[in-house]
């Protein structure tokens, strides 16, 4: 895919940005010891005891295997937000978690982070929809979300994306486990 077909101010993550990643995370409190890597564990045992070099060094590997798996939104040349995305099956905990089948063409959107400097500016619209346009323009069949469902959420439980947000953009809610809503929004559709 050439970079001028991507809308203005995404940028996928690639081999070349994997130290921008690192400095884009490293600049969050919850972000460094995290790196995103939630989704790649097996299951959520542990997850809270595991150190910030174990995180790293799996976000390592999984740059070392050719995975990258997000986008960032870019202003000025410096990073202000990021969305993790990825085929679900990548995901088999997500997939677990969630009760979902595998189904061929199916994405999954797994974070969003904003720096708080940043927040408010509606750069999880901005970014999401430029992720959904190459997603898109990629042949992706369709993408799901799972965000909390309360209205007055902390944000640091927001992490996979407000409710609000995919809703207005066209997800509809296939079902809901536990305290969250599983969203899929069909990208080979004429609409967009």
């Amino acid at each position: 895919m050439k970079a001028q077909s991507l809308p203005d101010g995404l940028l996928p993550l690639s081999a070349e940005h994997e130290a921008l990643f690192f400095r884009f995370h490293q600049q969050l409190a919850c972000a460094d010891w995290c790196y995103c890597v939630a989704w790649w564990v097996p299951d959520w045992t542990g997850w809270g005891e595991r150190s910030a070099d174990q995180n790293r060094s799996l976000r390592q590997s999984l740059f070392a295997e050719g995975i990258f798996d997000g986008y960032f939104w870019i202003e000025n040349g410096e990073p202000v937000a990021w969305c993790q995305v990825a085929p679900r099956g990548s995901w088999p905990k997500l997939m677990r978690q969630f009760e979902l089948q595998e189904e061929p063409g199916g994405w999954a959107l797994g974070c969003f982070l904003i720096p708080p400097a940043q927040r408010g500016r509606g750069l999880a619209r901005v970014l999401l929809k430029g992720v959904l346009a190459d997603l898109r323009r990629r042949g992706v069949a369709f993408v799901e979300a799972f965000p909390k469902q309360s209205a007055d959420l902390a944000e640091e439980d927001l992490w996979n994306g407000p409710l609000s947000l995919f809703l207005e953009l066209g997800f509809e809610k296939l079902k809901e486990v536990g305290d969250r809503a599983v969203l899929r929004l069909r990208l080979d559709s004429t609409c967009s």
